[in-house]
């Protein structure tokens, strides 16, 4: 009789006496309460949930099927890409493509934001790895997506609608108290909408490399999702209170060319000037536009 006690109360134990991560879920589920029918909605607040037909999270929190899809349409807050909006309303537990439990009516919903969050986590690992986050090769595939989006700030185009990187995430929480660089959406445009000639036959425009729009070096920040600066500009913005450092003249003026090899506006213009593939000139191959070592070959 004790021992039937014991097996009720606790979950069921492993060789080593420890329950497993699904044995502790699972009891974690037994343990919520089911909610009533009279309970309101979570997300509406203002209708009982027997009223309107209904989807339940595998955490066990049930909502308006309604109210979950208009959530998963409005999607995330703010410009910078975000998942939460996918995970539960009320305890934020994440629902995966690969989850069992998932209820045919959510996982239905949740489809096309599946698949979306897949593209963007491909994209984060390829540029997490590129930014120096592998810790030398020994970081898996998911450690480079969790790292890449606690630190990485990935905007949706507004002309394409793909995916595409906008900086690192302190640059865009300094900008915050800016009045100036509040973004527009339509601001928000990828490297392959913007710059439609420049486009690397290997990898695409996701890494084409653009000049920083204050000086004549090639940009290693893309901050807010629209403006590229070279590390002395990008230091020089934070140093100022994210004020935009001055424009510098190009050196073309004195000595009849730009040692970037590329004709661009007067610096400080918005402007997106391309030089070239990141990737190709990693490779030690010649990137389309990028011409720093044929200048000094010449």
């Amino acid at each position: 009789f004790c021992t039937l006690l014991a097996t009720n109360k606790m979950p069921a134990q492993t060789k080593r006496g420890k329950a497993t991560k699904a044995q502790k879920g699972k009891a974690a589920r037994a343990r919520l309460v089911k909610p009533s029918p009279d309970d309101p909605c979570g997300i509406c607040i203002t209708e009982r949930l027997r009223r309107r037909a209904c989807v339940t999270f595998p955490c066990g929190h049930k909502f308006h099927q309604r109210c979950v899809a208009a959530r998963l349409r409005a999607r995330w807050p703010g410009h910078r890409i975000t998942f939460g909006y996918m995970g539960c309303p009320t305890c934020s537990a994440d629902v995966t493509s690969s989850q069992s439990g998932v209820a045919p009516a959510l996982q239905k919903l949740l489809r096309p934001h599946f698949e979306f969050r897949e593209e963007v986590e491909e994209l984060v690992a390829l540029r997490a790895r590129q930014e120096g986050f592998a810790n030398g090769g020994r970081s898996s595939n998911a450690a480079l997506v969790r790292d890449g989006m606690q630190r990485l700030s990935f905007y949706e185009c507004a002309e394409c609608s793909e995916p595409y990187f906008g900086g690192y995430q302190h640059c865009e929480a300094a900008a915050a108290a800016d009045d100036d660089e509040d973004l527009d959406p339509d601001d928000l445009v990828c490297g392959g909408c913007s710059n439609d000639s420049e486009c690397c036959p290997a990898h695409g425009a996701a890494f084409i490399e653009y000049k920083c729009r204050f000086c004549c070096s090639p940009a290693s920040f893309f901050c807010f999702g629209k403006t590229h600066y070279c590390s002395a500009c990008h230091r020089a913005l934070l140093n100022a209170g994210v004020q935009n450092p001055a424009p510098q003249s190009c050196p073309a003026t004195r000595f009849g060319r730009c040692p970037l090899g590329v004709a661009h506006p007067p610096n400080g213009t918005p402007e997106k000037v391309a030089l070239g593939c990141a990737l190709c000139r990693e490779r030690k191959t010649e990137p389309r536009g990028y011409c720093e070592e044929s200048d000094s070959d010449s």
